[in-house]
């Protein structure tokens, strides 16, 4: 690979959303991985913007060097290196992480958090995020308590036979889907999404970009999702894109496509061909494995093989066998 221009940018605005000439690291003095922005990479604002690359490209990295959590470090001179988000007297940014973050409150309070109470927007923010079927199942509705880090909920079943609290499971998808939820309702201006669509089954991902991604709380607001390029093995059926979770069921809606891969970003200006290139390069990784796996049980065929040719294994040994008689006592 040729290495990126380094060449000068022209000095960001306040309003600019993204990078320039930047790095980041975990730590100062890290070498592990480094995420690289050689050239000037900017998000849309008011717009649909998607983040793609293989996993563990650097996805996560750039939403979280966005929001400052990592060591920045310039690749040119100091002023013509940069990366921003737009400043603002309200709450900026609503950011939804992998590992989903809630509150021990109940599901209302962990969707409207701190913003005022508004019945009609609340309303829609449920239908959006399909969270209404999930608060009929349960008697006590959204006043139903989150446990710690979503892994249960405290609850009253809608059922005679029930007189107490019970602890019930908080699925992956119910903690990712109020998470969500929180960010629609909140009026942050950009709301960062990262792989938010891997925690659902193909059905509720179907809703979740038909009603929410596209719906009207998003609209006018700008929206970045980072996805996971799949297999392209997986790539059958449109259940199995919902699956995979990968670009392409959301490709239609992005204004703007960010590419990743192996920390290195760039505005992507053909998605088809990233795709491909990513799906090509999975075939080739996962190939590798297989390969490797099955070398490493010829070699272990192999070595059993020889264990038993040798002189000193036996797989079946000798048996001693006393011929005798019982006597009358012995048995009494």
């Amino acid at each position: 690979m040729t290495s990126p221009d380094l060449g000068a940018a022209p000095p960001h605005s306040v309003n600019d959303l993204g990078f320039c000439n930047a790095s980041f690291t975990w730590n100062s003095s890290s070498d592990t991985f480094r995420l690289t922005i050689p050239d000037r990479v900017t998000f849309l604002h008011g717009a649909f913007n998607l983040i793609v690359g293989s996993t563990a490209s650097g996805k996560s990295s750039l939403l979280l060097a966005l929001l400052g959590e990592m060591h920045f470090s310039a690749l040119v001179e100091r002023d013509e290196a940069w990366y921003n988000v737009p400043a603002s007297r309200r709450p900026t940014v609503a950011y939804v992480g992998q590992d989903t973050w809630l509150e021990n409150r109940s599901i209302r309070d962990n969707i409207v958090f701190d913003e005022p109470f508004d019945e009609n927007r609340y309303r829609k923010t449920l239908n959006q995020c399909a969270l209404e079927p999930d608060l009929a199942l349960f008697g006590t509705g959204d006043k139903t308590e989150v446990g710690e880090k979503g892994v249960t909920l405290r609850c009253v079943l809608s059922c005679k036979f029930v007189r107490s609290g019970l602890q019930l499971l908080c699925s992956g998808g119910q903690r990712a889907r109020i998470a969500v939820a929180r960010a629609v309702y909140s009026s942050a201006p950009i709301v960062l999404l990262d792989d938010v669509l891997s925690a659902l089954d193909a059905h509720t991902s179907k809703w979740i970009i038909r009603h929410c991604l596209n719906g009207e709380l998003l609209s006018g607001r700008t929206v970045i999702l980072a996805v996971c390029c799949a297999s392209s093995r997986l790539l059958s059926s449109d259940t199995s894109l919902l699956q995979t979770h990968n670009a392409r069921p959301v490709v239609h809606l992005a204004k703007r496509v960010v590419h990743v891969r192996d920390g290195l970003v760039s505005i992507a200006e053909d998605l088809g061909e990233v795709i491909h290139e990513e799906e090509e390069e999975d075939y080739a990784s996962t190939d590798e494995s297989i390969t490797a796996q099955n070398e490493d049980k010829d070699q272990a065929v192999k070595q059993d093989s020889d264990a038993l040719d040798s002189s000193t294994s036996k797989i079946i040994m000798a048996e001693d066998v006393v011929v005798g008689r019982l006597q009358w006592s012995a048995s009494e």
